[in-house]
């Protein structure tokens, strides 16, 4: 998909109003590259996935997220039940109304709960009036219940988690840049995740 408007649109808008609703998008890839950001009048102009509605679940999966350029908030938007994206990439991506790490994140979520399992979240970042000023790789708002972070790598924002009150993550098996900004993670079960001063860099056993 690759599209931007002025005027709140996001590239795919999932909504419901009425009973339960569950979304899934498998094997999309999302960019807007050529847009103009100037011409972003909403957080949500330029998003690729904004999703809303206290009964709404969405699934994502084997998707791509590389080179969109968006207001603020987030690549990935929710503000509903439970997210949960699998085996994606959220990469290169830049907010250009946001005015700290908190909105310009590459995955925000508002309200439940969040799961984020095999996926790389990486160099995303904000830039305000021409100047990068940092970004979040995920960012769940207050009284979000819970993120879970499996075999993830996160890495190239200024904070790799941020969370509102009452929040927090639990992550296992991922791989997070050191500096990121402290939040209240559960070690209650067992969490499992290493540091890095850098990218990751895989070494080819072959």
């Amino acid at each position: 998909l690759n599209y931007a408007a002025a005027g709140e649109t996001p590239m795919v808008k999932v909504t419901a109003s009425n009973g339960s609703k569950t979304t899934t998008l498998r094997g999309l890839t999302f960019t807007n590259s050529t847009v103009n950001p100037s011409t972003f009048d909403h957080d949500l102009d330029g998003a690729a996935i904004y999703a809303s509605g206290m009964l709404t679940n969405l699934t994502i999966q084997n998707c791509a997220f590389t080179d969109v350029k968006y207001g603020a908030g987030g690549v990935v938007n929710f503000d509903g039940y439970q997210l949960k994206i699998a085996n994606s990439l959220i990469a290169d991506n830049t907010a250009f109304r946001a005015t700290s790490p908190d909105n310009g994140a590459a995955v925000f979520v508002s309200y439940m709960q969040a799961y984020i399992h095999n996926c790389t979240i990486a160099n995303n970042a904000v830039n305000s009036g021409g100047n990068v000023t940092g970004s979040c790789g995920v960012y769940a708002s207050d009284y979000t219940q819970q993120v879970y972070v499996y075999n993830s790598i996160v890495t190239g924002h200024t904070s790799a988690f941020r969370a509102g009150t009452g929040t927090t993550f639990e992550v296992k098996k991922s791989v997070v840049e050191v500096g990121s900004s402290a939040v209240p993670i559960d070690f209650t079960n067992g969490n499992n995740f290493s540091y890095t001063a850098g990218d990751p860099l895989y070494v080819n056993a072959g």
